[in-house]
């Protein structure tokens, strides 16, 4: 079953409520970025105005950040670690498909070069997209198939 036929499955229980939610207002971003982010001036701004109102690619940019270590204590928050500031991806699937591509370079780097190394980072790909489309309980039978 796709997402969408999910979501009206759902959406016709009996106590279902469908509840339309659009981007947070400029002000009530910002405030979340600056209180609950911690992040200084600029930088504030910037994942303010890049996430349009999307608290949730706001909160994962900025958790991406935060494993790659490339922010620092500020004076009033964070600040970026690095004079050269990185990339702010368009949405919430690029912030998601830059981190897989970095576990998959890690988990192939010790072949890296050499063509095990592509059909192994292709192999692990379709087996985490796999994964994610199959859930937390599969049973090991349809896993195998």
């Amino acid at each position: 079953m796709t997402d969408q036929g999910l979501l009206l499955v759902v959406g016709h229980g009996e106590d279902a409520v469908n509840i339309q939610l659009g981007p947070l207002p400029e002000a009530d971003n910002r405030r979340l970025v600056n209180s609950l982010l911690y992040l200084e001036g600029n930088l504030a701004d910037g994942v303010a105005t890049r996430s349009g109102g999307n608290p949730l690619y706001a909160t994962q940019l900025v958790g991406d950040w935060v494993n790659r270590g490339i922010l620092a204590a500020g004076s009033s928050g964070f600040v970026l670690s690095d004079a050269t500031p990185p990339e702010i991806p368009d949405d919430i699937h690029a912030v998601w498909v830059q981190r897989l591509e970095r576990v998959l370079d890690q988990t192939t780097v010790a072949t890296a070069g050499s063509s095990t190394a592509a059909a192994q980072r292709i192999q692990i790909q379709v087996e985490l997209e796999l994964a994610a489309a199959l859930g937390g309980a599969v049973a090991m039978a349809e896993w195998n198939e």
